[in-house]
């Protein structure tokens, strides 16, 4: 069944095809040379052994030296052989899944903010890391499925040629091995490998939560209560590996049963032939077998294979992602409830809690779409753009703003690419929060932990300030900047935000329940509830 992620992967292995057909040509060539190496070495075993049971005489007459210089032969191109499949099957898996976990973060980042944002952190986490290492392990089991091929026909082959009756009797095991014995494989393990990824995908996003949540959890007292549903879900995660490794077990004994019975069969069929030729079909027989193992291996990961390619279908959007064709213009127009602003214009948009004032700057920056709000960006309603084709006309500090897991260089970083510490360092101390790293010996390289949990709410809303007037954007949207800071700070940001505005003509649309702000803003919107009615500008 072709699928987005099968048909990704299978475009990424077009392109590494070279080390992909190296592995296949060394796992062919390994395999075949083994099987081979195995039946010439019992051969030459037993050959050997009667020449010297006939005496001195029939001893110097056995030629040793071309089987002996054949079995090197076959031994280093057996090393070699598999040497090649793993180099060249990991080369190319690795390189294709490098590129599948690229293409699913691309599409993370670049999704419509709603699928986005409505990812669990721990599903998304579980299935970049557990499902590609599923997808992984199928990968590199693929030239063995060819290793079997050729290792079953080279020593059907052979044995044909040394016994008729030996070449049918293996030929009989075989087909249990290659066709039944993979089905058995499948059924007996294909359900505990799907039950066994889905717990592991809920054991880490338990894990992720908790980590999240780890401070709440403490002043709750609910750690001990965490810590028991971890470990009841790491139990599962056990349980379903303990009974997946019991079943792959009873596949491996019957497997085993099944190449007794064959090698048996094949002692029997080949009695009436000389010792070596009988000990040559015996370890043909058993090398035959085990090289097909590959098939029963394949079935056994093919569950596996296919429930995490599902699974990362569900989770990441495969459909052409981006800012479409049309943009707004360099310094666009806003049309909010029927009335037009061009920057560099300062709107304050005003209203009781709950009216919908940050769901407008939410829109403005393309986080959401809600129905029932007359929005315009250059007369264009904002629901006819595209997600993310709206994007650089604004530079939002959200009230609650979300902090990289990394350095202050990062973080503000996002404001802008080419950055220098000289612009950086203006900004933060425009949003008054200079001092505070000029402080720490490492500066702008600061690590501000796990989305900036080392820092204050305040901080973290003054670096998103400062984030904000590094982008370069002829909007400036503000919710809420200075929210709990005391009046000599909320006065000096003010005064700066005036001051940044006058020098770079941006327009402002400002949210805020603070009076201070408000100086700055000569237009003002008040915003009703959605269904109550238009608001009042002036």
């Amino acid at each position: 069944m072709r699928t987005p992620t099968r048909d990704f992967l299978d475009r990424r292995l077009k392109l590494y095809r070279a080390p992909w057909a190296f592995a296949v040509a060394g796992a062919v060539g390994g395999g075949a040379a083994a099987a081979l190496l195995l039946g010439l070495s019992g051969w030459f075993l037993a050959a050997a052994a009667l020449a010297g049971a006939g005496g001195a005489a029939v001893a110097a007459s056995f030629n040793y030296l071309l089987p002996a210089a054949a079995m090197r032969a076959l031994a280093i191109i057996r090393t070699v052989g598999r040497y090649g499949e793993r180099v060249g099957s990991h080369e190319a898996a690795l390189r294709s899944l490098g590129d599948l976990r690229t293409a699913l973060f691309v599409r993370i980042v670049k999704a419509s903010p709603p699928r986005a944002l409505g990812l669990s952190l721990g599903d998304t986490s579980a299935s970049v890391i557990q499902d590609v290492d599923a997808v992984e392990a199928g990968l590199v089991q693929r030239p063995a499925v060819w290793a079997s091929f050729a290792v079953a026909g080279v020593v059907l082959i052979a044995m044909a040629a040394l016994s008729w009756p030996a070449a049918l009797a293996f030929l009989t095991g075989l087909l249990i091995q290659a066709i039944l014995l993979p089905r058995v494989a499948e059924q007996a393990t294909g359900g505990l490998s799907r039950e066994r990824l889905d717990a592991l995908s809920a054991l880490k996003s338990a894990a992720v939560v908790a980590h999240d949540g780890k401070a709440d959890l403490q002043v709750f007292d609910l750690v001990e209560k965490s810590r028991d549903r971890l470990m009841e879900l790491n139990g599962r995660v056990g349980s379903f590996q303990v009974r997946l490794h019991g079943r792959e077990g009873m596949v491996s004994a019957i497997q085993g049963v099944n190449a007794g019975l064959t090698v048996a069969l094949v002692m029997a069929m080949a009695e009436a032939e000389p010792t070596p030729i009988r000990a040559a079909c015996t370890l043909l027989a058993l090398a035959g077998l085990e090289g097909a193992a590959g098939l029963i291996r394949q079935s056994e990961v093919r569950a596996a294979f296919d429930h995490a390619i599902g699974r990362l279908d569900r989770v990441f959007v495969w459909a052409p992602v981006g800012p479409g064709k049309r943009a707004p213009s360099d310094r666009p127009s806003v049309e909010i409830q029927g009335r037009r602003f061009d920057p560099p214009a300062r709107i304050a948009l005003v209203g009781p809690s709950g009216a919908g004032k940050t769901t407008i700057l939410e829109m403005l920056a393309g986080l959401v779409r809600r129905p029932g709000r007359d929005i315009r960006l250059d007369g264009v309603d904002l629901a006819a753009w595209e997600w993310g084709s709206t994007r650089r006309a604004f530079a939002l500090a959200p009230q609650d703003p979300k902090l990289l897991s990394g350095t202050l260089r990062d973080n503000l970083r996002l404001g802008g690419r080419d950055l220098s510490d000289e612009q950086m360092w203006t900004a933060l101390g425009d949003a008054q929060v200079a001092e505070r790293f000029r402080r720490s010996p490492q500066g702008l390289d600061t690590w501000l932990g796990d989305a900036g949990e080392v820092l204050s709410g305040g901080e973290r809303r003054r670096v998103s300030l400062a984030r904000a007037f590094l982008r370069d954007a002829p909007w400036l949207l503000l919710d809420e900047p200075t929210e709990g800071l005391d009046a000599g700070v909320e006065a000096r940001i003010v005064e700066a935000i005036d001051r940044r505005l006058n020098e770079t003509g941006q327009g402002l649309i400002l949210v805020s329940h603070r009076s201070a702000p408000h100086a700055l803003c000569g237009d003002r919107i008040e915003i009703a509830p959605a269904g109550a009615g238009a608001g009042k500008t002036r």
